[in-house]
């Protein structure tokens, strides 16, 4: 049965270590940065704009009948992006999104690699939210991937 700790190794070695991901951002983190103090404010930067993502995995466990077990992880990928004025940022923002599905499909694979039974990604397309982060306009963007791991008892 996988843990938290197991499907986030998984998408840490797939996904936030793939050199296709990272040629947007370095910045990755597996915990939401802007729920931290304002000390951590320079991880908010790369190349002198505010771009990084969050990866944010989290397990609740179903019981079902005849002891039988369901874990239910759901990664909530969240990118942010500081506003430019040719746009180039809002279309890397959502090409970056799309890379990731991609990664999730090519790299992780329908069982995250070996970890889950199986996934599916939210079915309504990713939109770009306008937010305020360290007094600058920034789009968000997030997708959420939901997987499934049975475990009969």
């Amino acid at each position: 049965m996988a843990s938290t700790a197991v499907v986030q190794a998984a998408w840490l070695a797939k996904i936030a270590s793939h050199a296709d991901l990272i040629a947007y951002t370095e910045n990755i983190y597996f915990y939401d940065i802007l729920e931290q103090s304002q000390k951590q404010k320079e991880k908010y930067y790369y190349k002198q704009e505010i771009n990084f993502i969050t990866i944010l995995v989290s397990r609740a466990v179903r019981l079902e009948i005849a002891n039988c077990e369901t874990h239910i992880f759901e990664v909530i990928v969240n990118h942010y992006r500081e506003h430019d004025r040719d746009g180039e940022n809002q279309a890397s923002i959502k090409a970056c999104m799309e890379t990731i599905e991609r990664l999730v499909r090519t790299e992780l694979g329908k069982t995250w690699d070996g970890t889950v039974d199986g996934y599916s990604l939210d079915e309504t397309p990713s939109r770009l939210d306008p937010v305020i982060i360290d007094d600058k306009e920034c789009w968000s963007t997030q997708r959420i991937f939901t997987a499934q791991d049975f475990e009969a008892n």
